[in-house]
């Protein structure tokens, strides 16, 4: 093998190992997707918001899929089903240190069709500790960049 070569085969492993793709793998057919802001049954607000803006920023930086306002070959909808705080420290009644878990349903049905090409569910825990300045806030965030990781691996890999 050519020095060429098998620097092409090490850049092709380290780029596959890194999570990159060349190319979609999303269902055939699918170049444009709908993403509108995912639903709640939960009290705390803005959550989906911060969901659905984690998932078009994922869908861009690991699909090359259009994303679009309206007439896309898919449409990618959910909701957010339950956001939990766990206290795990507690000190004059306040926590200090505790537990998020952030749990979304999602569904991938073709434009005009009902029947899921991809549904499921996620869910994400991640801790924090205000005593060493990971806040509640921090944690929240990073479960929900973790779920939208998450959900566009199942669209892909399904």
């Amino acid at each position: 093998m050519t020095m060429r070569a098998f620097s092409l085969v090490l850049t092709t492993c380290l780029l596959a190992g890194c999570g990159y793709t060349f190319g979609s793998r999303l269902p055939e057919g699918i170049d444009s997707l709908e993403v509108p802001v995912f639903g709640s049954t939960i009290l705390l607000r803005g959550l989906e918001v911060e969901l659905t803006e984690a998932l078009t920023e994922e869908l861009k930086l690991r699909t090359p899929v259009s994303l679009v306002s309206k007439g896309g070959d898919a449409c990618l909808t959910g909701s957010v089903v339950d956001y939990e705080k766990v206290p795990v420290y507690v000190s004059a009644g306040e926590v200090l240190a505790g537990r998020v878990k952030v749990v979304v349903t999602f569904s991938l049905c073709r434009s005009g069709s009902e029947k899921p090409l991809r549904e499921g569910s996620e869910q994400e825990t991640q801790d924090f500790d205000t005593r060493i300045g990971v806040l509640e806030d921090s944690a929240r965030r990073k479960a929900v960049r973790e779920i939208a990781r998450k959900i566009v691996q199942r669209l892909e890999d399904w």
